[in-house]
């Protein structure tokens, strides 16, 4: 039986004329290693795609990339580096980035990590923030809601909303170290009614031994030691710490007179109050 040779086909099997594959039947034994521009077709082997437009999926009247019915829509391996801005659809009632993952012990399943090598700038670790425009009045802004929560009957040693920490890794000296700075921007006319800088809520409750609002750890090894400061330059108050006060003495520390001195103050039997003793008498 002979065998169709088709027009411009070079002697021995083929052809030189592309243009004569367009309408062969791809699927049909012999033509099973094309790609099909229109029908759907399964890839196993591995596709390089060189290309200065890159690689565009779906069209302007669906979805540019289709994932599968089930199982990861896109799966990557290794590290994804993008150029621009990322721009995330709302799909997920008031979340523009919803992540949910159930991790075992010592995952993190949300890490963010800032290393700037150059001089210029300052790194930040993670931006944000909400910004409130509607016309309804009564509502409010969080430009940052954390929480730890329990949901186990089994016992645990901690719940911490928020954990804050600050690292020094070479040798360079850091004129100021703050573990939390807290502070006001008001750029128009409006102003709050009342404003707090901190505001802790009532930790106490039924069934709790101990609920303390604040709780400051004594401070040491630092020329100089205080545990709180309150107030300008010369504080209206200082409490020091580092060490347990001498006798007939208190560690606090209380700014005095219209050209402020701080005094410490302690305790004298009245017997021994003498000329020039300053005395404080509570009311």
């Amino acid at each position: 039986m002979g065998r169709l040779k088709l027009f411009g086909e070079q002697e021995g099997g083929g052809t030189a004329d592309h243009s004569a594959l367009l309408n062969l039947d791809y699927a049909n034994a012999g033509h099973s290693g094309f790609l099909s521009l229109a029908t759907p077709q399964t890839v196993t082997a591995e596709k390089i795609i060189d290309s200065a437009v890159g690689l565009r999926f779906g069209h302007s009247g669906g979805p540019l990339l289709q994932g599968a019915d089930s199982g990861d829509a896109l799966a990557l391996t290794g590290d994804l580096a993008v150029s621009g801005y990322i721009g995330l659809p709302n799909p997920y009632a008031g979340r523009v980035v919803n992540l949910q993952k159930t991790v075992s012990v010592g995952m993190v399943p949300c890490g963010i990590a800032v290393i700037l090598t150059s001089d210029a700038g300052h790194p930040i670790g993670l931006y944000g923030g909400a910004i409130y425009t509607g016309s309804p009045s009564n509502r409010s802004a969080k430009g940052l809601d954390f929480q730890a929560s329990s949901n186990t009957t089994a016992a645990m040693n901690q719940l911490i909303g928020l954990n804050m920490q600050v690292n020094i890794y070479s040798s360079g000296n850091v004129s100021a170290v703050y573990g939390g700075v807290i502070q006001k921007s008001y750029s128009s006319t409006g102003r709050p009614t009342t404003s707090k800088g901190l505001y802790i809520g009532d930790f106490g409750s039924s069934g709790v031994a101990t609920a303390i609002g604040l709780h400051i750890y004594d401070q040491s090894g630092a020329a100089n030691n205080y545990l709180i400061e309150a107030g300008p330059a010369t504080p209206y108050l200082r409490l020091l710490g580092g060490a347990n006060p001498g006798p007939s003495q208190t560690n606090l520390q209380l700014a005095e007179g219209a050209t402020p001195t701080l005094r410490r103050v302690q305790w004298k039997d009245g017997a021994s109050i003498a000329g020039g003793d300053k005395v404080m008498v509570l009311v």
